[in-house]
């Protein structure tokens, strides 16, 4: 049997969890896994071939499968991780050196932008989820945690990405997915090398693999004067707000208040007792 941690993350990268015969094997060589159980034992992680390759190489692997149905995995396991690194900065710094395979790039974050990726192409109301859910754990994670900024801009392809569904210009995207990428863009601009909000604080070390990003806060504010804009940044995130999806989203997280209780209720109650 797999562990969660293996079952989630396999999910996460579209991809098959390892077998049993090769991950007993491997289980002694490798790192224990922060969402299975408190076991103490180390538990195998999703192993994957050296060679960078492209989510679409399951759909070569099992031409049966049905590659949205594997995306939609992906988003459900992408709201499960939200929960895990919801303040949780150890978990956050902890995953960033989690390599999946020999090939020092082939971390978490690129995985997480390669569904992305294929997903914004994808003019489709289940795809949309999957791009929204995958939004929604990038910002979780990069939330108060530089080192997954920095590797998020590590990838050249990634920023002009997240620009492009911020401004609306990717065919799977809808005013909630232009208001997340955009929410990101802030959210790496807030934790980003030499941020002021980031020179106030004091982050927690993190050792990430792969390559990491040298821009600073400067040129990323460039980029996004230039290439998004104010007017169109915060009208993303405003459109968001708007809409009637979110507005009952937070009116159902808000803290609802005790229901007024009458005096002839409350008899009621007493008499009933």
């Amino acid at each position: 049997p797999h562990s969660f941690g293996e079952e989630l993350l396999a999910a996460l990268i579209c991809q098959q969890p390892p077998s049993s015969s090769s991950s007993s094997g491997q289980q002694q060589q490798q790192q224990q896994s922060p969402w299975g159980p408190p076991s103490g034992r180390n538990q195998g992680l999703p192993q994957q071939n050296p060679t960078p390759h492209g989510p679409g190489l399951l759909i070569r692997e099992n031409p049966s499968s049905n590659f949205l149905d594997l995306q939609l995995t992906a988003s459900r396991a992408a709201t499960v991780l939200c929960y895990l690194l919801h303040n949780n900065p150890n978990g956050q710094n902890h995953l960033l050196t989690l390599q999946l395979s020999q090939n020092p790039t082939d971390t978490l974050i690129p995985r997480i932008v390669r569904v992305l990726t294929e997903v914004s192409r994808q003019a489709d109301g289940k795809a949309v989820s999957v791009l929204y859910n995958m939004l929604r754990l990038l910002v979780t994670w990069c939330q108060g945690c530089s080192g997954a900024v920095s590797v998020l801009l590590g990838f050249q392809s990634h920023l002009p990405l997240l620009v492009d569904v911020a401004g609306g210009r990717v065919p799977g995207g809808n005013v909630h997915t232009a208001g997340l990428a955009a929410v990101l863009l802030g959210v790496c601009l807030m934790n980003i090398q030499g941020s002021p909000v980031l020179q106030q604080q004091q982050p927690l070390p993190a050792a990430a693999a792969g390559p990491s990003s040298s821009m600073t806060f400067n040129q990323l504010l460039d980029v996004l004067l230039n290439r998004v804009g104010l007017s169109q940044f915060f009208g993303a995130v405003n459109d968001m707000r708007s809409s009637q999806l979110y507005q009952a989203a937070a009116a159902a997280a808000a803290p609802r208040s005790p229901a007024h209780i009458t005096r002839s209720a409350a008899a009621a109650v007493l008499e009933a007792e």
